[in-house]
């Protein structure tokens, strides 16, 4: 007997499938229901339309908008659609169109508004007739919710890329107090969205009103939520391959079991060789999304990544030392759901406090293991000088040759260069001494040491110091590099 697949890729789910999220969508929600906006970014295909729809979606509003619903004006519009000659006054136009059906409802009890609205059209949306529109809007106790899906394909927009379109959304959004909210989606980052646009501010950001959103890989509770609608046929070991190859990206989790589901239907799974060709079959299906997250990160993070690729696919001897990374960069991939490692377990965050490079780092979709050697071509990106990637007094040491956390790993790197291992020294007898000038009968510089004390308080005080002496003669040392 056939039954219905239950996992759905390829548009937007709508928002009675979409599965997980709840922090992103109480954090955003509340955020609109005070006046404050957000950007919310992630990879392609991570959920960011499906928020959107969600949350303007007025079956589910009352859910997280309460008695405050009908005070809320939903606008949304997909910054891809719009043609290159689009204007400013066109892009108002359009956003505006649900304030001007409820304008049109309000008409009879509140002329003034409708004729603001009139002066902006007359006007062509002069920031000044917008400004007081919003006023306008303010005294009803309204706020207009401005959703711009794809918000950074405007980069590379000929009109709207300009300061004049982007700084007028700030001090729209700065002058109406709380009446003009915009939750916008991006492909990049925050901060790399401020770097291109840098040059039309000199430097300041646009956007750092609005608080980043970031949608990274599901957590494994809203993985296994998703997973189980396949319990019907699924097994534990179906679960785990599920996991291993699409990570915690929902669209690739969805094409993954959606793909074992049918194999299912048509009994194609049998053993292992059947499982193979299911994931180059995945492989296939995917193969064009994944290019599309490739394109979307900066080459700083396609050459980091790619250098975890290698060490996970045994190459790593063929790139350039991965120790002179930045550390921002795995951080970042991490943030987005692309990368894991070893920090996360009790040991190393204990460990990472003192030493925030030791870490092994993983691909978490194993799939990528597979695309990148295939879409890299001819290794272009091993050829690429290390000195391109030294980060100014803080680099990351790359750890995916360590296999295992004994404590001679860990105190390699403090004392293996010689200056390292004479300032440690040198600080250790330096932090002694002044242990012994704090607590020496003939200085008793700290009143409640005395020569009839505690003797093990005195040694536990010198200890103390001769550590604090070996930490600074480190920090001297890497300091001096």
């Amino acid at each position: 007997m056939l039954h219905n697949n239950p996992f759905i890729y390829g548009n937007p789910v709508t928002p009675e499938q979409v599965l997980g999220r709840k922090r992103e969508l109480r954090q955003i929600a509340g955020r609109i229901y005070t006046g404050q906006s957000s950007i919310i970014t992630g990879s392609p295909r991570s959920g960011k339309t499906s928020l959107l729809r969600l949350l303007s979606a007025s079956e589910y509003a009352t859910d997280y908008f309460g008695d405050e619903v009908d005070k809320l004006i939903f606008s949304y519009w997909d910054a891809c659609t719009c043609e290159p000659e689009f204007t400013q006054t066109q892009f108002w136009e359009r956003v505006l169109k649900p304030l001007k059906e409820r304008i049109k409802d309000q008409e009879e009890q509140d002329s003034s508004l409708f004729k603001a609205y009139q002066n902006c059209q007359e006007n062509k949306f002069e920031s000044g007739e917008l400004e007081n529109l919003f006023l306008q809007i303010k005294k009803l106790n309204w706020k207009l919710v401005l959703l711009i899906d794809e918000f950074d394909s405007l980069l590379h927009h000929s009109i709207l890329n300009s300061a004049a379109f982007f700084g007028g959304l700030r001090v729209l959004t700065d002058a109406s107090q709380g009446t003009l909210v915009l939750v916008l989606t991006a492909n990049i980052s925050r901060k790399r969205f401020h770097k291109k646009v840098c040059h039309f501010t000199g430097g300041s950001p646009y956007f750092n009103f609005a608080d980043e959103i970031v949608l990274g890989a599901l957590p494994e509770t809203d993985i296994d939520e998703l997973l189980h609608q396949g319990s019907h046929y699924f097994t534990k070991s179906d679960y785990l391959f599920i996991k291993e190859i699409a990570g915690g990206h929902p669209y690739l989790l969805q094409v993954a079991a959606s793909l074992l589901w049918d194999a299912y239907e048509n009994a194609n799974v049998k053993d292992a060789s059947q499982r193979q060709l299911l994931e180059e079959e995945f492989y296939h299906k995917v193969e064009e999304i994944l290019g599309n997250i490739w394109d979307s990160w900066s080459s700083e993070m396609q050459i980091a990544f790619n250098s975890i690729v290698l060490s996970q696919n045994g190459e790593s001897e063929n790139i350039f030392p991965q120790k002179h990374y930045k550390s921002e960069q795995w951080r970042e991939l991490e943030r987005y759901g692309f990368l894991t490692s070893s920090c996360k377990n009790q040991l190393n965050k204990f460990i990472n406090r003192f030493k925030s490079n030791y870490c092994k780092w993983q691909v978490y979709p194993r799939i990528f293991l597979s695309f990148v050697p295939d879409f890299v071509p001819d290794n272009e990106l091993k050829a690429v000088p290390s000195t391109q990637f030294l980060e100014e007094g803080n680099t990351l040491q790359q750890e995916n040759d360590i296999n295992s956390n004994s404590m001679w790993d860990f105190l390699k790197p403090f004392i293996s260069p010689p200056k390292t291992l004479f300032l440690v020294i040198a600080g250790i007898v330096f932090g002694e001494r002044i242990g012994e000038i704090f607590t020496n009968e003939d200085y008793l510089m700290l009143p409640f040491f005395s020569p009839s004390g505690d003797f093990l308080l005195i040694y536990i005080f010198k200890l103390v110091c001769a550590g604090l002496g070996a930490f600074l003669g480190h920090k001297l040392a890497k300091k001096s590099d």
